[in-house]
């Protein structure tokens, strides 16, 4: 199994999502991490909460290898947001 990774970026959004770690609502006009590529050959396109992606960041942090063979979409619990809102 293999990731690659074609736009990773910022984008506030048009329209609701769903995130991928937590598969809670992104609500429209969030301001998330966006990141396309191909898993396996199959193009997806994934929204992150701010919240959700550090703690992603965290996990990688503590095992490099994390989901390299990938993770069930919204299988974690989404953290708690600071203060700000984030």
């Amino acid at each position: 199994m293999s990731w690659h990774t074609i736009s990773d970026r910022t984008v506030t959004t048009r329209k609701q999502y769903l995130c991928v770690w937590c598969g809670e609502i992104v609500e429209r006009g969030s301001t998330v991490r966006c990141v396309t590529g191909k898993f396996d050959g199959v193009m997806q396109t994934n929204y992150w909460h701010p919240e959700c992606d550090r703690a992603f960041v965290l996990v990688l942090q503590d095992d490099p290898y994390y989901g390299s063979d990938g993770f069930g979409f919204g299988e974690h619990d989404r953290p708690p947001r600071n203060e700000s809102g984030n």
